[in-house]
């Protein structure tokens, strides 16, 4: 398969959006940046192997992230939607170890993404 066999639905929304899917799936009762919903395992991985699964991204947490960080806003999209996709394969940032290497990955994508705009 190639990458652009497979699918994956990207939902923007608000802080308090987010924060009741963070509560209702995990059990946080805060809002974070983004949230991603692996469809390759669990109770519906046969749907549809093709479908990746989906990422939903707080645009409050991410404008904040922009200022904090100093880098536009189109960035931390950038850096979000790579974060999302990861999850989306199965890269986890539950431990330090995990979290070292699923970074890692990620500045190397947000990398070659910069390096080829032009």
């Amino acid at each position: 398969m190639k990458v652009e066999d497979f699918q994956l639905s990207i939902l923007i929304i608000s802080d308090d959006e987010i924060t009741r899917l963070n509560k209702q799936y995990f059990n946080k009762n805060n809002p974070t940046d983004v949230i991603a919903f692996p469809m390759q395992k669990g109770d519906f991985a046969n749907i549809n192997p093709n479908l990746l699964g989906d990422i939903v991204i707080s645009a409050q947490r991410a404008q904040d992230q922009a200022i904090e960080l100093d880098h536009s806003v189109e960035h931390e999209m950038d850096v979000l939607i790579v974060h999302g996709i990861l999850h989306l394969l199965g890269f986890e940032d539950s431990s330090p170890k995990k979290k070292k290497i699923m970074f890692e990955k990620m500045d190397e994508i947000i990398n070659t993404m910069e390096a080829s705009k032009p």
